[in-house]
């Protein structure tokens, strides 16, 4: 093989290359697919539908144990105030638990009942999730008092801190919030789009007095976890 042939092959290698960077650049740039995120979910709920229900109606049980010992104590009393608080958040660290499942529904695994504990899987993990629930909070309330439109604007762009502590259960409260900020660039307004294909299932929970919820909302966390997954892919294309 002669300097030319190596030349011409080294060249071909090249443009397919630059070829590959600039579809991938093109693909990173265009919108996410709420319509394919959503008919992706109702694919992925196929053979999950009774397995998604049965995760909702277990964190339902367990809040209702955790909030039992409020129904004897007295209302007012430094106990009853300091068990309302506690309750509420252990409620919120076993709604992680319904998120894992619902996120292992749109990447195509078996969801179980035991995912639902993945919140207490450690001490240091429990406080880092609450940390990043409670820190979210305060700096979404921080920026409605400026106006109304910055904060939801905020609530949205924080929106995937949860999704990024499942996957990095290392990060700090403030990484995940910052990494969920920087996803989102761009993507709030597909967000809400997705979130009103949705609208008539959600009319649908209030006509059913909520049984329809059961069944709801796993298909449209799985939706929104399917548009999550795009979002990671579009990073790591970013980042490639």
């Amino acid at each position: 093989m002669d300097q030319n042939e190596n030349n011409e092959i080294n060249e071909n290698i090249e443009r397919d290359e630059q070829l590959q960077m600039a579809v991938e650049e093109l693909n990173a740039n265009r919108p996410i697919d709420t319509i394919g995120c959503k008919q992706y979910a109702w694919g992925a709920m196929e053979g999950n539908w009774r397995c998604g229900a049965m995760v909702l109606v277990m964190c339902l049980l367990l809040g209702v144990l955790l909030a039992s010992p409020l129904f004897v104590l007295e209302e007012g009393t430094g106990l009853y105030i300091a068990w309302d608080w506690i309750s509420s958040l252990l409620c919120w660290v076993v709604s992680l638990g319904a998120l894992a499942n619902f996120l292992d529904i749109a990447r195509g695994k078996k969801p179980g009942l035991a995912r639902i504990f993945v919140g207490f899987q450690s001490v240091e993990f429990c406080f880092r999730y609450l940390g990043m629930v409670i820190l979210r909070a305060i700096f979404v309330i921080l920026w409605s008092l400026l106006l109304i439109i910055p904060g939801l604007m905020k609530m949205y762009s924080y929106t995937m801190s949860q999704w990024i502590l499942l996957d990095h259960p290392e990060y700090s409260p403030r990484q995940a919030i910052t990494a969920s900020k920087k996803m989102m660039v761009g993507h709030r307004l597909e967000l809400v789009m997705l979130q009103a294909r949705f609208l008539g299932w959600f009319l649908l929970c209030l006509v059913t007095f909520g049984i329809a919820s059961f069944w709801v909302t796993p298909y449209y966390y799985a939706a929104k976890g399917k548009f999550y997954m795009d979002l990671l892919a579009r990073n790591e294309t970013e980042k490639a």
